[in-house]
């Protein structure tokens, strides 16, 4: 039996996977500091996309004008994928974009998302969906 789920494993391993690129947006956001929360609901949501290349690793996260981006660890597997990356401005002489911070992205079976970004200081999380494109 053992040797039969390891024989399956090499097989799921070695098989070409095919490439998904998600495209998430986002319905709601709670920017936090150490003493509390504020729950943001409007505004935001035709400004910002979350997108996450499987094929590349590349996580892009654009907000307003500004876009990020860096190559992304995978924490999980499908059907729970969790990610990790520091992601970089794409435009480092913006002087009001921060130059790098760390995101963790968490996309379900239902294609649900959350990311977590922020420092010790401000933290923000983000919920939504995610449209996937096979390619």
């Amino acid at each position: 039996m053992r040797i039969l789920i390891w024989a399956l494993s090499l097989l799921l391993i070695s098989m070409p996977s095919i490439a998904q690129t998600y495209n998430c947006h986002p319905i709601s956001k709670l920017q936090c500091d150490p003493t509390a929360c504020q729950r943001e609901s409007e505004g935001f949501q035709a400004s910002e996309v979350y997108v996450w290349d499987s094929k590349t690793q590349m996580l892009t996260a654009c907000m307003g004008e500004s876009c990020f981006e860096g190559k992304a660890k995978r924490l999980q597997p499908l059907p729970q994928l969790k990610l990790w990356a520091a992601l970089y401005s794409t435009n480092p002489n913006r002087s009001s974009a921060p130059p790098v911070f760390d995101v963790l992205m968490e996309i379900d079976a239902q294609q649900r998302f959350r990311v977590l970004m922020g420092d010790t200081q401000f933290n923000t999380l983000v919920y939504g969906q995610c449209d996937v494109d096979h390619v």
